[in-house]
C-alpha cells in the first residue's frame, strides 16, 4: 500500500517531559470553608531528569507530589489545573486508572519511606502485591521479582539491610 504523505497527517509529538504541571491549584475543606494551599503552580520534568522540590516546610511541596499523583482525598480536596504523567492527564480520573498508571509510569517516595509500609505485611508480599498489580505475573514469579528488584536496586547491598523475604517485616529491612 502507497501512502500519500502530502495528504498524511503529521507524525504524532515524541513526549518531550515525563511530567507537566501546568497552573495547578489545590484546596482543602475546613471549618472556614475552602483554604487554597498551593496556587497555580507550573513546571516540566523533561524525560531523563530528576527534579527536587525544595521550599519551606509548609510551602506545598508533598501537596503539590501528591496532587501529580492523584493522592489526594478527593472528598477534602479540590484540584484544579493540569497535570500530566507520560501523556496521561492525571486531574480528574477515575481511581482505577490512576492506579493503572501509578506503579507501571509514575511512582513516589515518601519522605518517610518506613511509614508506607504495612507492618502487618512483609516487605516482600507488599512489593510482590505492586509487581503482580502492574505486570500481571503469579504470586510465586511476582515475589521472586521483588527480590530481584530488591536486590537490583542495591537497597539490601549498599546498607547491609536483609532482603525482603515473606518473613521479613519493614522494620527487618530497614537500615539507618
Amino acid at each position: 500500500m502507497v501512502t500519500d504523505v502530502s495528504t498524511s497527517p503529521p507524525p504524532p509529538k515524541v513526549q518531550d517531559d515525563v511530567l507537566q504541571i501546568d497552573r495547578l491549584s489545590v484546596e482543602f475543606h475546613t471549618d472556614r470553608g475552602w483554604t487554597r494551599v498551593v496556587d497555580n503552580v507550573s513546571l516540566n520534568v523533561p524525560i531523563g531528569t530528576t527534579v527536587g522540590l525544595v521550599g519551606e516546610s509548609g510551602s506545598g511541596k508533598t501537596v503539590t507530589s501528591l496532587a501529580a499523583m492523584g493522592l489526594l482525598p478527593p472528598r477534602g480536596a479540590r484540584v484544579t489545573g493540569s497535570v500530566r504523567v507520560a501523556g496521561h492527564e492525571m486531574v480528574g480520573l477515575p481511581e482505577r486508572a490512576l492506579s493503572d498508571i501509578r506503579g507501571a509510569d509514575v511512582s513516589m517516595v515518601f519522605q518517610e519511606p518506613r511509614r508506607s509500609l504495612s507492618p502487618a505485611f512483609t516487605v516482600g508480599d507488599q512489593i510482590a502485591e505492586v509487581v503482580r498489580r502492574h505486570e500481571g505475573l503469579s504470586k510465586k514469579a511476582s515475589f521472586a521479582r521483588a527480590i530481584e528488584c530488591s536486590t537490583s536496586s542495591g537497597s539490601t547491598t549498599q546498607r547491609a539491610a536483609p532482603a525482603p523475604t515473606r518473613t521479613n517485616s519493614p522494620a527487618a529491612c530497614a537500615s539507618g
